[in-house]
């Protein structure tokens, strides 16, 4: 089988969530055994970005055009009119593009949650990462949500097939989408993790000295969106100082986001300062350095589709607090963590200053953690994904 493998809608410098899942299934793919090839889809400005990958031997990296100006500004029209029909036959490559990857791949995996192209005449998988427009419409301007709207149809009435990070996402699609979409064509494979990366060595301190950061702090690794439930976290971690008096560190790591201004706001007018280290965008040997030295990591997250860094915290060997959220209470049944009502300060207050008073009990978790981590590393979810890509392309 050739497994055609798209990065179209994806710049491969972004770093990010989608960036890790998006190279993590990659790298998957391309170190289990199997008789498959892979071709890479990519925009020819962005080839450069996937030097790395040219080692593999049965890998094809395939530069395409972008598309004109004109173009684009009609997808966009289209999707903000919310103009269904047209989107779709516009939503595509040009015909002998899409005709070369008909000739080179017999399906097609999009892992960045939205199909394209269109009009393609194999097995298309998409990678859903959430609907959450459905579940906060306030974190979109009027704009977005409608953009996002008319591209989830789209996609879930044109894919063949749709994969899911978590149950939870399955039947939230199912929920808004069955009539155009049906259980049989949305598959479940949870996300990995790259152990080794985040295993080897013992960090290097002098990160933590470039930062000023203390030897014991609460990492939360996250992009500043709304959906990211910052706030909540520090208003939590403010109560704690204001009415037990104990200081507990705070690391945020990651770009500003759409709410970034408003938690650094916070951070600043409520005298966190001290307290809490925003980072910013860190290089990746910074984060490792970053998860081997926290004491716990956690994800305060309104809604998700599953939690890369609870399985990143999981790898390094530390204990996890999380947001009860559907796809965390799920992944609980394997990995254990502390679970916390995300809009209920009180209880995030209680269940952080539990956990910092008793890290005996919390590193006994992260102990037991270790010792099946294995099952969630990217080679494995990779041969799940390669079971199915077989099944639809039989």
């Amino acid at each position: 089988m050739r497994i055609g493998y798209s990065f179209l809608h994806f710049p491969p410098e972004y770093i990010g969530g989608v960036y890790t899942f998006v190279h993590g299934v990659l790298n998957g793919l391309l170190n289990v055994k199997h008789s498959h090839t892979i071709q890479v889809y990519v925009l020819e400005y962005n080839v450069k970005a996937l030097e790395d990958y040219k080692k593999f031997h049965n890998l094809e990296i395939i530069g395409l055009p972008d598309s004109s100006i004109l173009l684009k500004l009609i997808r966009r029209a289209s999707l903000l009119f919310q103009q269904e029909a047209i989107f779709c036959y516009v939503n595509t490559l040009p015909k002998n593009v899409r005709e070369m990857i008909n000739r080179k791949s017999d399906i097609l995996y999009i892992p960045t949650s939205f199909l394209y192209p269109t009009r393609l005449n194999i097995p298309t998988i998409v990678s859903i990462h959430d609907i959450q427009h459905f579940h906060y419409p306030q974190f979109f301007n009027l704009s977005t949500r409608l953009m996002r709207q008319t591209n989830s149809l789209t996609t879930f009435k044109v894919s063949g097939f749709i994969q899911a990070s978590s149950q939870y996402i399955k039947d939230d699609i199912l929920r808004y989408y069955s009539n155009v979409i049906s259980s049989k064509q949305i598959f479940v494979v949870h996300e990995g993790v790259n152990i080794k990366e985040f295993q080897k060595g013992k960090g290097n301190i002098n990160t933590l000295k470039k930062y000023n950061i203390p030897d014991q702090f609460l990492l939360y690794p996250a992009q500043l969106w709304h959906h990211k439930n910052h706030i909540n976290l520090l208003k939590a971690i403010e109560s704690i100082r204001d009415e037990s008096g104990v200081i507990i560190p705070l690391v945020l790591t990651g770009f500003k986001a759409a709410n970034g201004e408003l938690v650094l706001h916070y951070i600043r007018q409520h005298k966190l300062d001290k307290q809490i280290y925003y980072l910013g965008s860190v290089p990746f040997n910074e984060l490792l350095d970053l998860y081997k030295f926290s004491t716990y990591v956690i994800s305060s997250s309104l809604h998700e589709s599953s939690s890369l860094p609870l399985l990143e915290g999981a790898a390094s060997g530390k204990p996890l607090i999380a947001s009860n959220i559907p796809p965390n209470v799920e992944m609980s049944q394997n990995i254990k963590m502390t679970l916390f009502d995300p809009e209920n300060t009180k209880d995030i207050a209680e269940k952080l200053l539990d956990c910092w008073l008793n890290k005996e009990r919390g590193f006994n978790d992260a102990a037991d953690n270790l010792k099946i981590i294995d099952q969630y590393s990217w080679y494995n979810v990779a041969k799940e994904y390669i079971r199915f890509f077989e099944s639809t392309w039989k």
